[in-house]
C-alpha cells in the first residue's frame, strides 16, 4: 500500500468585511463541496483554474457594526476562511 501526498496543493487565506448579502453568498459557497477558483499562477505568468473548497473549521464571521441608517441590511460582518485545493 502506498500513500501519495501531493505537495503542490494550493491553500489561500481570505478575510473580508462584507454586508449580509455577501455573507449569504459566501455561506452558499461554503455549502458546496467543490467549486472553481481562478487564481494568478506566477509560474505560468497567468491565471489558472483550480478546484477548491472552503475549510469548515476556518470559516468564521462576526457582526462588526449594526446597520442604523441603511435599509435592507443588518450591518457589516468580518468574514475569514481558508480555501483548500482538492
Amino acid at each position: 500500500q502506498k500513500i501519495i501526498t501531493r505537495s503542490s496543493r494550493m491553500g489561500i487565506s481570505a478575510s473580508f468585511t462584507v454586508t449580509d448579502r455577501w455573507l449569504k453568498k459566501f455561506l452558499a459557497l461554503r455549502a458546496m463541496s467543490v467549486f472553481e477558483v481562478k487564481v494568478f499562477d506566477a509560474t505560468l505568468s497567468g491565471y489558472a483554474t483550480r478546484n477548491m473548497f472552503i475549510d469548515d473549521d476556518s470559516f468564521q464571521y462576526s457582526l462588526v457594526t449594526a446597520a442604523r441608517y441603511e435599509t435592507g441590511t443588518t450591518g457589516l460582518y468580518k468574514l475569514s476562511f481558508n480555501l483548500e485545493e482538492v
